[in-house]
């Protein structure tokens, strides 16, 4: 079975060989061994709560009734404070009581006249005719009167003033007889409805606006408001949002970004909550580089699961991004590798001295690297640490491998 990449390559050697001297400095050493090998990005980041909703006032008040508290739950719709009432309901009658008349009217005209109704007219009407006639026979004997200098020119006027009222009478009780009622009056009646109906929206919305309601379910994590407090239209009230699942955006320093793709394996973990840990996928790579403090990044993200609710929004979390692996490699501990004009190397034993061999790297754990080429399982690979090593310069293993 191959060798998790987390476990550390006991050295070959463990104690300084009595035989060492100043001359040759004794120097541990392994030798190159196969294993599993997975690469990892460490980085920061923070939790968001991608769904969330501001809840504002959508009217002027003052907070009468405040029925929740930060950190509650609420359902979608339900009421979260109630405005005090400065007329709206009153209004929201009278506009009902509007529109109530107004579309009585319409529907008493498009029904027409009742039985009861047109004998009424028709009863009007002669008595309306029988006045006409007496009128016009008045008037008569009246400029009959006149030409005789027997009566004064203003009875006549008002007895044709009263005949003119009488023919207005006659005409509109004629025309209610003939029916339906001229278009143009049906069409003002509706106009007159579709007016008061605009009106009793106005009251409601109006009146409804006393009640602020949630518009999602969630947790009230902001409240800014308390009971008493002079609301302006459109003031914040509470922000909601659903921390069940939450979205980290990590922070990737720019020459790291190609490293990380959507699919990468990443665990987040919290100094807020030693021990542990949440793991997540990237589903969201970078889409431009910002400045963060004295560094240029890239954002990707992910979707941490939260069932337990211990996250919260905007908490600072480490994150170790998964970025690569390997299967059964020839690999050393990353100690073991130098540079030199910035080319990898090692050193190796060969025959009790010192040589620097070149090495072309692949894969990168966090303790031990992979060498695609320049070694072999049977070379001696020195692990200098601390002590300075030069080309040809004999060294003395510490105790346990042979320098064959």
């Amino acid at each position: 079975m191959l060798r998790a990449s987390i476990t550390v390559a006991p050295l070959l050697a463990a104690l300084v060989s009595p035989a060492c001297s100043d001359s040759a400095p004794a120097v541990a050493a392994v030798k190159p061994e196969r294993r599993d090998l997975v690469s990892y990005l460490v980085t920061n980041g923070r939790l968001l709560m991608p769904d969330r909703t501001a809840v504002h006032a959508a009217t002027s008040g003052r907070i009468a009734e405040l029925r929740v508290r930060q950190g509650g739950q609420v359902r979608a719709g339900e009421v979260l404070a109630r405005l005090a009432d400065s007329g709206e309901r009153s209004m929201r009658m009278q506009a009902q009581a509007k529109m109530d008349a107004a579309r009585a009217e319409l529907a008493g005209f498009e029904r027409g006249p009742t039985p009861a109704e047109r004998a009424d007219w028709q009863a009007r009407l002669e008595s309306a005719r029988n006045e006409s006639k007496r009128l016009s026979a008045a008037i008569a004997r009246v400029e009959r009167l006149i030409d005789k200098q027997a009566a004064a020119r203003s009875e006549l006027d008002e007895l044709q003033a009263a005949a003119a009222v009488s023919r207005l009478d006659i005409a509109s009780l004629e025309a209610k007889l003939r029916g339906p009622v001229a278009e143009e009056r049906r069409q003002a009646l509706a106009a007159a409805v579709r007016e008061a109906e605009a009106a009793l929206r106005q009251a409601d919305e109006r009146a409804a606006a006393l009640a602020i309601r949630a518009p999602q379910a969630g947790v009230v994590y902001s409240l800014t408001v308390e009971n008493g407090d002079y609301l302006q239209a459109g003031g914040l009230i509470a922000r909601i949002g659903s921390p069940q699942r939450l979205r980290a955006a990590i922070f990737i320093d720019e020459p790291e970004l190609g490293r990380v793709a959507r699919g990468s394996k990443a665990v987040l973990a919290a100094d807020a909550y030693p021990g542990a840990s949440w793991p997540c996928t990237i589903t969201d790579t970078a889409v431009e580089i910002v400045e963060l403090e004295t560094r240029r990044v890239g954002e990707v993200s992910c979707s941490v699961e939260n069932s337990d609710g211990r996250l919260i929004p905007n908490l600072t979390v480490s994150a170790r991004i998964e970025t690569g692996a390997a299967a059964d490699v020839l690999s050393v501990p990353r100690s073991a590798v130098g540079r030199r004009r910035g080319e990898p190397f090692v050193w190796i034993a060969d025959d009790g001295k010192a040589s620097r061999r070149p090495v072309d790297l692949g894969l990168q754990g966090p303790d031990f690297v992979a060498v695609a080429a320049g070694l072999t399982a049977a070379d001696i690979v020195l692990l200098p640490g601390a002590a300075a090593l030069a080309e040809g310069q004999p060294v003395s293993l510490l105790q346990g491998i042979d320098n064959e």
